[in-house]
């Protein structure tokens, strides 16, 4: 009997042990600051397609003939670079309505994976959860969108390796934001949500605080008026 109690409590506490190894902080930030960049760098080809059109307007300003820069003077070169940039900056806002919608999926999923392992293991509540979910869909959603939208900027002016060079870009973005994110801003910013949802489903909540106040004071006041 005391053999099989004894198996039963490791096989228990060895699935505990490896929920929560799994489920550290550390892990779970990085499997969260992991989607931006792996979108990023998946992402990078269809932006790339987008942008055919900054490449065509490179294309223009570098076959430009001498007698056509000599008589443009420094004023239509600088108009040429004006319109190459503004060409890429075009096409970058263009792709970042896909962009949003491709990695509001992938985000969401994660953000539903990572908070739900910290509510099994009753880190969270469901308030908790559900806002955490929220909050990290719509910051990672942002968060890889842009990487994405950045590394295919770089990408599209660099010939050659651009593309590679714009996947590194769209990764390093991708990272730096999840670590600014994970490390000074979802703690304030999750927790302001939360208490704002609270409020919320909570209306009586602001009205209690005053009448315990009013309560408080009511033994103060006089109970008799002063005799004449």
């Amino acid at each position: 009997m005391a053999i099989n109690g004894n198996v039963n409590n490791v096989q228990t506490s060895s699935s505990g042990n490896f929920l929560s190894a799994l489920a550290t902080p550390d892990n779970v930030a990085g499997m969260r600051m992991a989607v931006p960049v792996i979108s990023s760098v998946q992402g990078l080809k269809a932006v790339r397609d987008a942008y055919a059109a900054s490449d065509a307007a490179r294309a223009a300003y570098s076959s430009m003939d001498a007698a056509g820069a000599a008589g443009a003077g420094a004023g239509g070169a600088i108009s040429s670079v004006t319109s190459g940039i503004g060409g890429v900056i075009s096409n970058a806002l263009h792709s970042l309505p896909g962009l949003l919608k491709s990695n509001f999926a992938i985000s969401g999923l994660m953000s539903i994976f990572t908070n739900g392992l910290d509510f099994v293991q009753g880190k969270e509540n469901g308030t908790q959860f559900l806002v955490d979910t929220a909050c990290d869909t719509a910051a990672y959603t942002g968060i890889g969108a842009t990487a994405t939208m950045i590394g295919g900027m770089v990408g599209s002016v660099i010939p050659g390796f651009g593309t590679l060079i714009g996947m590194g870009v769209g990764a390093l973005v991708g990272f730096l934001g999840g670590k600014l994110y994970e490390t000074y801003l979802r703690p304030s910013f999750t927790n302001a949500v939360q208490a704002k949802f609270v409020g919320m489903s909570n209306g009586s909540q602001p009205s209690a605080l005053p009448s315990s106040t009013t309560s408080g004071a009511t033994p103060s006041a006089p109970t008799t008026a002063p005799a004449l």
